[in-house]
């Protein structure tokens, strides 16, 4: 059992909860502005906490069905880690991307400062905030039209904002993450070469 317990990221664990919490928070304020009273949901703490985690899921699920990363985009710098990489792992037929991806297994296996699951959890965290925001902007604006309340174009604005935001953090960490993997492969790669001579 112990062997398994380390591989739990308890940081990816913590985005899709919180992904999933300021969804139905968001959720409860639209329906409150539409319909003036808040969602009556008489269930326990730990249901709720339940609700939020797999409701974090969703959406992440929804930004995968709709956006695709683009990653096998890499650095001259990065291309030479994923040479060296091609050549430990003896898979020359693979795609820098799959490299990138056993880099990262290999990394997260070995990381003991835990950034890169850390760098990867805030990027997941970003991108279902992204994606939440987008949802509950267009959400704000068929509402708009429906009842002409302006209120709404209140929470479209600021759930636009907030989606920008997100976007930009989210792009960011996605290079940090990728940085920080290739990083800790090239640290642990040079390290096992120096245990070797």
């Amino acid at each position: 059992m112990e062997r398994f317990l380390p591989k739990f990221n308890l940081y990816e664990q913590l985005a899709h909860l919180m992904v999933g919490a300021e969804t139905i928070l968001s959720l409860e304020l639209i329906w409150f502005v539409y319909q003036n009273n808040f969602i009556s949901l008489n269930i326990s703490i730990f249901i709720w906490i339940l609700l939020a985690y797999f409701t974090g899921h969703f959406i992440q699920a929804v930004y995968s069905i709709f956006f695709k990363e683009n990653k096998s985009n890499f650095t001259d710098s990065e291309r030479t880690i994923l040479a060296k990489a091609r050549k430990l792992f003896s898979v020359k037929s693979f795609s820098d991307g799959e490299i990138y991806k056993l880099c990262y297994m290999s990394s997260l296996a070995n990381d003991i400062t835990n950034h890169v699951g850390l760098f990867n959890a805030y990027y997941s965290l970003f991108r279902g905030w992204f994606i939440s925001g987008l949802i509950f902007s267009m959400v704000s604006i068929v509402l708009l039209i429906i009842t002409n309340n302006l209120m709404f174009i209140l929470l479209m604005t600021g759930f636009a904002v907030f989606s920008v935001v997100f976007f930009k953090r989210k792009n960011r960490f996605f290079i940090y993450s990728k940085e920080k993997t290739l990083q800790t492969f090239l640290i642990n790669l040079n390290n096992k070469t120096k245990s070797k001579t």
